[in-house]
């Protein structure tokens, strides 16, 4: 991959992250620092499956619990 395409990707990436981030302290007023730490880990993949599942969880407990269901199969 050239230069600029590996930096548009990781641009792209980090976007992903940083809204990710914003739509669980807008539902749940707070994102714990370890959770915040997986998301900034994490691959795409597992982002994409989590940023799909955040609407339907209730509270920070249920977020907990998916990372703890889905978590460990990617870099998390």
């Amino acid at each position: 991959m050239m230069i600029a395409g590996r930096f548009r990707q990781e641009g792209e990436q980090r976007g992903k992250r940083k809204a990710l981030l914003k739509m669980m302290k807008r539902r749940f007023e707070f994102v714990p620092p370890a959770m915040e730490d997986r998301i900034w880990r994490s691959d795409m993949d597992l982002l994409d499956k989590f940023g799909d599942s955040i609407f339907i969880l209730k509270n920070l407990e249920d977020a907990e619990r998916w990372w703890e269901d889905h978590g460990n199969g990617g870099n998390a």
